[in-house]
């Protein structure tokens, strides 16, 4: 025990001694200033849309400071060497004066022609196409539709693409109408500058960071049975003789439990979009079995179990996370076996008696197996819930969590309903197949 505690200690540390961690919203910077000064430092981005307003700058280990875009030239990411320019815009509203605002803009292109992207506080997106002393502003438009004659007819506002064709047409004589985003834009611009012969700079795409590893876990699972008070025929006796209900109340204060080793596969997701979720992914193994000598019965089952959760992650700034996560798991029964011997169950009939042409009839107990022939039905679909934390570094994760699953079923009973669920403790291990080089 002294030998795993010191093992998970120094794992553990040599883990948070890393510079930095895969999910941080930390990004070291080189910010050039108006007056030709330079700085380099960290920002801290959580949200794509934090940097085009203002940023949170802090130099070395000073304090967070927050910075608009007034006297900054440009903002250089050190490792992917992204870059983005700071550029003023005056807005003017009736009785009031002029205002200038200074925000960044994404460099997507450079060169003869450029292209940078902008992005509002309510998430709105613009695209600005720079060439010389002219300067278009364009957005995704959202198709319009009219009615002709009762018919309905689509079409897209291609005025910014128009325009766009129109300022490049000094070198591109290609003037066919495309489609607006992001891509086409940056292949429009790029020929351009390919035809003029002139350098440029094309900025690398922001990639979702993906993590694959292994997954090894303990759980603990109950069945709990309920009665439907379903009328039935008496089990074993002549169809229509009477009609009655089950007493499972013996079944009922009973927990199937029983606890296995869950082993699988760990995919975890962090998305461009925002530091503070991301996707889990666990497929694998588990067998499971249940049994009881006093209710004569024995159900088991091999499953392949999926769990897919969305996690929201906390912490951001530093190696140590936790988090929450909800999500489903599909659990597919792989091979399964019952066996379910006959139980003694008392009967309460409709009528305390029923007519026979042998006289009066009163049905007090039968026999009857629990599980009956294409009653057990081990697939299921689970809720589940977790929370636990992840140690990063720059590219790997540990994560330890807690994992519950409820509103599972194993049976199809006419007379009784099971419900399922499991209380699972997992670590996992993860790191980032795509080895990127080191910050400079």
């Amino acid at each position: 025990m002294t030998k795993i505690l010191l093992t998970s200690s120094l794992l553990i540390f040599i883990i948070t001694q890393v510079n930095c961690q895969i999910n941080s919203p930390l990004e070291k910077v080189k910010i050039t200033y108006t007056n030709g000064e330079t700085s380099e430092g960290e920002i801290a981005i959580i949200k794509p849309k934090d940097i085009y307003a203002s940023i949170q700058f802090k130099q070395h280990s000073g304090d967070w400071i927050l910075l608009g875009g007034e006297n900054i030239e440009s903002i250089v990411f050190l490792k992917s060497q992204q870059r983005f320019v700071s550029h003023s815009y005056i807005t003017k509203y009736v009785n009031n004066p002029p205002k200038s605002t200074s925000t960044f803009y994404k460099v997507l292109v450079e060169g003869d022609a450029s292209l940078y992207f902008f992005m509002d506080s309510f998430k709105k997106e613009f695209y600005y196409i720079k060439k010389e002393n002219f300067l278009i502003r364009g957005s995704k438009k959202k198709k319009s539709s009219t009615y002709i004659d009762g018919k309905k007819y689509t079409q897209e506002d291609n005025t910014d693409q128009v325009k766009i064709n129109e300022l490049l047409s000094d070198c591109l004589l290609d003037k066919s109408s495309f489609v607006f985003s992001e891509m086409n834009l940056i292949k429009k611009i790029s020929a351009y500058n390919k035809c003029k012969n002139s350098p440029f700079e094309k900025a690398s795409k922001d990639q979702a960071k993906i993590l694959i590893g292994g997954v090894v876990g303990y759980s603990l699972s109950t069945i709990k049975f309920k009665d439907k008070h379903t009328l039935e025929n008496p089990y074993g006796y002549a169809s229509g003789l009477v009609k009655g209900t089950n007493d499972i109340t013996s079944l009922e204060k009973e927990s199937f439990k029983q606890s296995s080793i869950f082993i699988g596969l760990a995919l975890s997701i962090f998305p461009n979009w925002n530091k503070h979720f991301s996707f889990e992914f666990q497929p694998g193994f588990v067998s499971r079995q249940w049994s009881s000598e006093f209710q004569k019965l024995e159900m088991k089952s091999i499953f392949l179990e999926l769990p897919s959760l969305l996690k929201l992650n906390f912490n951001l700034k530093k190696h140590f996370q936790p988090n929450f996560g909800f999500g489903i798991n599909p659990s597919i029964s792989l091979q399964s076996s019952y066996s379910s011997n006959p139980l003694t169950l008392g009967f309460k009939q409709e009528a305390l008696q029923q007519y026979q042409s042998n006289g009066f009839v009163k049905i007090t107990k039968v026999d009857r197996p629990i599980v009956l022939p294409g009653e057990y039905s081990p697939s299921q679909l689970r809720i589940v819930t977790s929370f636990g934390f992840d140690i990063l570094s720059n590219q790997s994760k540990i994560g330890f969590t807690y994992r519950y699953e409820f509103l599972g079923s194993l049976t199809n009973s006419k007379i009784y309903s099971t419900s399922f669920s499991s209380h699972n403790i997992l670590v996992s291990f993860s790191i980032n197949p795509k080895r990127r080089s080191k910050n400079p």
